[in-house]
């Protein structure tokens, strides 16, 4: 069996492979400029949702929602990027996804705060048991990661078109990280991301005037995935990605749910393959 050079066994179709900032996902480009949008992200906190806030920060937005599950985490981020971007507006509200009743009272919350949610990242994501084999997890564990994993995204939508007009356009991305490789030992965490993948697909079929919903398939080796996983620079593409996603998008793919990853099939539209 052969190895294309990011490990996958996979056909590569991707002619391109970018490893650094490049002009078309670059959040400080003028053409990728969102200025009066409202953005929220889940797991806002640390690793890769702190580099995707300070995306959006670089793009303008108007206000960043920082929501996790660690209160000092989060006012520490809010802090940090109050100073290094002054123009846009941080709120960090602590708040777990995989509780239901936490959903609701961070959107509620924010209703007298913000009048709508343009974009909303789930970055968020748990994943317990890593190095331990299915037979030896811990049942508990294995439920939390279900409770937030599958169950959350979908309480984070359910909420969001409730809190938005319904003739407002807003956009859903949700990160589905490392769902095509057959990693070992992280069984209550790689089997939770999968479901996610299809209530993307159906939420974008079910609100096809006003919602816009992506789930984003970044890759890594599967031999240096804990490394990858705990080095947010590693995953600079992904974070500028998602403000290419909320604007450019708009206009350049149908709407009904596109799956990405940078070693498979990419979607196309009049021809022109999408590739990060």
């Amino acid at each position: 069996m052969s190895f294309n050079e990011l490990g996958s066994s996979r056909p590569f179709f991707t002619k391109t492979i970018h490893r650094d900032v490049y002009s078309t996902i670059d959040p400080t480009s003028p053409s990728l400029a969102l200025p009066g949008k409202t953005v929220l992200v889940t797991g806002g906190g640390r690793g890769i949702g702190i580099g995707i806030v300070e995306s959006y920060a670089k793009s303008q937005a108007k206000t960043i929602i920082l929501t996790g599950r660690t209160e000092s985490s989060l006012a520490a981020v809010q802090a940090k990027f109050k100073a290094l971007y002054p123009k846009t507006e941080f709120i960090s509200l602590a708040s777990d996804i995989g509780v239901l009743e936490d959903v609701t009272a961070l959107f509620n919350n924010l209703k007298s705060r913000v009048s709508q949610i343009d974009i909303l990242v789930n970055n968020a994501a748990l994943g317990p048991d890593h190095g331990i084999k299915l037979g030896e997890t811990d049942p508990a564990s294995w439920k939390s990661s279900v409770d937030f994993n599958v169950s959350g995204p979908s309480y984070l939508a359910r909420d969001l078109i409730q809190f938005d007009p319904s003739e407002f356009s807003t956009i859903f991305i949700n990160i589905t990280t490392e769902v095509t490789e057959p990693f070992l030992e992280m069984s209550g965490y790689i089997p939770t991301k999968l479901p996610s993948i299809k209530p993307i697909e159906l939420m974008a079929l079910e609100y096809p005037n006003n919602l816009r919903a992506y789930a984003m398939i970044p890759e890594s080796h599967p031999q240096i995935c804990y490394l990858v996983t705990r080095t947010p620079d590693s995953w600079l593409l992904l974070r500028q990605a998602c403000v290419w996603f909320s604007l450019r998008l708009e206009t350049s793919l149908t709407p009904a749910g596109e799956f990405w990853a940078n070693d498979y099939p990419i979607g196309t539209r009049n021809g022109k393959e999408y590739i990060f």
